[in-house]
């Protein structure tokens, strides 16, 4: 039988953070179908990145929770201010401040392009939902940080997402991230996104490899018969 092991003190905030997080996707999906309606792009793309957001997040918790109750605490929502990198604090904070400035100086930039918007938002829904699937499927395998120590239970998930993507919750959060700032149409944060994750990932996915070799001595081959889907990370 499945059971959830939290901290007393975190309850209170988990359940508040997840409550906002189902708001969050339920106001984000009434004001993104309105915005389409009628051809709003402010609302389109606030709309759309909102839902993106709380999917992304509570589904961080949600299969931290399932998959790894003894580990889990409210920091695994990954949320600014709640279990968040410093780096990704900021980087919520350059792209509020990008959308602000362009939106009072720029206008038409955020109005005129909606069908960059909605696109963005289909990316950035999809890209979550891999990385969701991804960590499911991984099951207790999955976890935030890299582990340099095989556990007992640990076991190299090869089909599925991982029959084509060696690294499908990589995959997914590389193109989550980058697709945020596709669906609020900001340029500069943009290029800054995709850099920023893409040193990230160029600089994580090798050390991990290096250990997965270490744990599984079929990993190579394994290696071989697929990809990163990141561009230019083999």
């Amino acid at each position: 039988m499945f059971q959830v092991t939290v901290k007393c003190e975190d309850v209170g905030k988990a359940s508040v953070l997840s409550a906002l997080m189902g708001s969050c996707m339920t106001a984000g999906s009434i004001l993104a179908y309105y915005g389409i309606s009628t051809a709003s792009g402010t609302a389109t793309s606030v709309g759309m990145w909102s839902v993106g957001i709380a999917l992304f997040h509570q589904g961080e918790y949600s299969c931290m929770a399932y998959y790894r109750p003894r580990e889990f605490s409210v920091k695994s929502f990954l949320l600014p201010g709640v279990g968040a990198s410093r780096n990704y604090n900021v980087a919520m904070a350059v792209a509020a401040l990008e959308y602000v400035i362009e939106w009072f100086l720029f206008p038409r930039l955020k109005q005129n392009h909606l069908k960059v918007s909605i696109a963005g938002g289909v990316l950035m829904m999809f890209a979550a939902i891999v990385r969701i699937a991804a960590m499911v499927q991984c099951g207790s395998n999955f976890s935030h940080v890299i582990e340099d120590e095989k556990r007992e239970s640990h076991k190299l998930v090869t089909s599925g997402l991982f029959s084509v993507l060696r690294h499908p919750s990589y995959f997914g959060w590389f193109y989550w991230s980058i697709s945020t700032q596709i669906v609020l149409l900001n340029p500069v944060s943009f290029l800054l996104y995709t850099a920023a994750a893409w040193t990230f990932f160029h600089q994580r996915i090798p050390v991990e490899e290096e250990i997965l070799t270490e744990f599984f001595p079929n990993y190579p081959q394994y290696r071989k018969k697929t990809m990163t889907g990141i561009p230019f990370i083999w």
